[in-house]
């Protein structure tokens, strides 16, 4: 699969600063271990960001789960065209899935991989952060294995 360009896999949230940049650094992790990383190119975007910063307690989570998070990194608004751009794109809820679906016909929701949806933790407890980061690593890993390794 070398020879070609990189399949890019999307991660979709609302605000770009929790979910999918947790997403996004667990899925590029992944990546690298599996020797994978040139065959993918991962990146994430919001479907209302605002140039934010990612959320410091996503990066403290990614850190307690062995992952080193973006020193800086300001939060992407989503467009058609990275969408139209996109191999693949998965959102956290079933509603965020329903909004882009209509832009790109690979689009999956995170409920699709694990049963359940992924809770934005935005303003919560370090903890509900920390259980985000543990569901988005079973959704990559179970991504890997059912979308990716196809």
């Amino acid at each position: 699969m070398s020879e070609q360009s990189p399949k890019k896999v999307m991660f979709i949230c609302t605000g770009n600063t929790c979910r999918s940049p947790m997403a996004e650094v667990i899925f590029k992790s992944f990546l690298k271990k599996q020797n994978l990383h040139n065959d993918f190119k991962a990146s994430s975007a919001g479907l209302c960001a605002q140039k934010e910063q990612i959320a410091q307690n996503s990066k403290i989570a990614l850190e307690k789960l062995g992952y080193t998070p973006p020193k800086s990194r300001l939060s992407k608004q989503l467009t058609k065209n990275m969408l139209n751009n996109a191999d693949i794109v998965f959102t956290m809820t079933d509603r965020q899935k329903a909004q882009i679906q209509n832009y790109n016909k690979n689009v999956y929701s995170i409920s699709e991989v694990l049963g359940y949806e992924i809770n934005d933790p935005y303003g919560k407890t370090p903890q509900d952060y920390l259980n985000c980061a543990i569901d988005l690593e079973k959704a990559v890993k179970k991504i890997l294995n059912t979308f990716i390794k196809q």
